[in-house]
């Protein structure tokens, strides 16, 4: 290849790199403004006793401090996704060791028993260089996000939140533990993006920031609301237990509740909205999401689970669906729960 060419392609990758990082930045700035005036709390519960850490009580006092310690945070979970879980105990026992250095940023013990400050200013520096240590071991999709601003972390996470890959309710702090690495790899795969590693690369962030949420199917576009309270169970037409295909019209039902016993469902057809009027969902794969509803009138809650075995499920539309064996899964509140599953056989719209 000649001078002349290999000049010519080096500046079409310089502005094809300037061209993306441009799309992103553009894409990012659509973001909730909340997301860009951050006041910064470290990765741990100020509200807790922490009367004789000097450093804690610095970074619970100081928003500029912990942004710095939130920034070395996003690249020691990249690297922690990057080792495994075979890797995490070595590379928290370095962590530890490398808070050796911070200890210069403490003041001499105070003669009349007060506790020595730590000077903000040391902590961010010496943080940033512990940060740049374990950066350069990162690369890829992992360094670029790893690069990432600490405010594009979080609006992204809260992405992840607003579509419902995270609970409702949960907190964007900009640090990815293990939910949301899970979070980001099974938007990957509903998104069919070229990898699920679980990190989000500078093309993620681009894609993901123009993101909206599933439209829920108006009240107005929908069949008339049926659901079944405990001592009233819907009812509806037996399915052929060899075809699977339900004999004449299934029962309509638009909202996922009503299944007090999870096994009142199977070998049973339904028409219903895949969607959660009054709660939330949680992908759990490509093909399956987890509904949790409950009635605006009572504290009682229903889990379902919907499947489409033949493709991505599709959230918001009407679909046949045949009731399957319960499956088993533990919520995050460590309870077991057997939840009623239903198995989609057609979209109706």
């Amino acid at each position: 290849m000649s001078k002349q060419s290999l000049r010519a392609d080096s500046a079409t990758k310089i502005v094809e790199k300037a061209l993306k990082r441009f799309l992103m930045i553009v894409a990012l700035s659509s973001l909730p403004a909340a997301a860009w005036a951050q006041e910064y709390k470290p990765d741990f519960n100020c509200s807790a006793d922490h009367s004789k850490d000097s450093i804690a009580t610095m970074l619970c006092q100081n928003s500029e401090a912990a942004k710095h310690e939130l920034i070395f945070d996003q690249t020691y979970y990249a690297l922690r996704q990057i080792v495994g879980k075979a890797g995490w105990k070595a590379l928290k026992q370095e962590a530890i060791a490398d808070d050796d250095a911070l200890k210069v940023c403490v003041a001499p013990d105070a003669m009349d028993g007060t506790l020595p400050k730590a000077d903000p200013q040391c902590y961010i520096s010496k943080m940033d260089e512990i940060t740049q240590k374990y950066k350069v071991r990162l690369s890829g999709s992992a360094l670029e996000e790893a690069s990432r601003p600490i405010d594009q972390h979080i609006a992204l996470q809260q992405k992840f939140i607003d579509l419902g890959y995270l609970p409702a309710g949960s907190i964007a702090d900009g640090v990815y533990g293990e939910a949301t690495r899970d979070a980001i790899a099974t938007w990957q795969r509903v998104s069919h993006r070229p990898s699920d590693d679980g990190f989000i690369s500078d093309a993620d962030a681009v894609v993901l920031s123009g993101a909206n949420a599933p439209q829920q199917v108006p009240a107005t576009s929908a069949p008339p609301v049926s659901y079944a309270p405990p001592q009233q169970p819907v009812a509806s037409a037996p399915a052929d237990p060899i075809s699977g295909v339900c004999p004449g019209q299934p029962q309509p039902m638009n909202l996922i509740i009503g299944f007090n016993d999870p096994y009142a469902a199977k070998g049973k057809c339904y028409e219903i909205l895949i969607a959660s009027r009054f709660g939330r969902r949680q992908w759990i794969d490509e093909n399956t999401v987890l509904i949790i509803d409950s009635l605006p009138s009572s504290s009682d809650t229903y889990e379902t689970i919907v499947q489409d075995p033949n493709g991505h499920i599709q959230y918001g539309k009407v679909a046949v669906v045949i009731g399957v064996d319960p499956i088993k899964y533990t919520a995050a509140s460590g309870e077991m729960i057997v939840a009623p599953t239903l198995e989609v056989l057609k979209y109706v719209n």
